[in-house]
């Protein structure tokens, strides 16, 4: 398993890792990337924007001062 950890995708027996890396070659090979370049790169821009946001949900953090901060930004108004 490459990096030893999840997710790895394998194709024809190839290991692909990184999540984001798999989303990607899933929307070339089933083309769902929009068909031209300008578009497949907005897709990227809103992947890489929720991959952004989903980094500052404080549950993924574990420390617990930076966990307070964070749930404080994110509920900040």
């Amino acid at each position: 398993m490459p990096f030893g950890k999840m997710p790895v995708l394998f194709v024809d027996g190839e290991p692909l890792a990184n999540s984001r890396a798999i989303v990607r070659y899933v929307a070339r090979e089933f083309k769902l990337e929009g068909g031209c370049l300008l578009t497949a790169a907005k897709a990227d821009v809103w992947f890489e924007t929720l991959c952004e946001i989903i980094a500052k949900v404080p549950y993924q953090e574990k420390d617990e001062a930076k966990k307070v901060f964070k749930y404080r930004l994110l509920c900040a108004k």
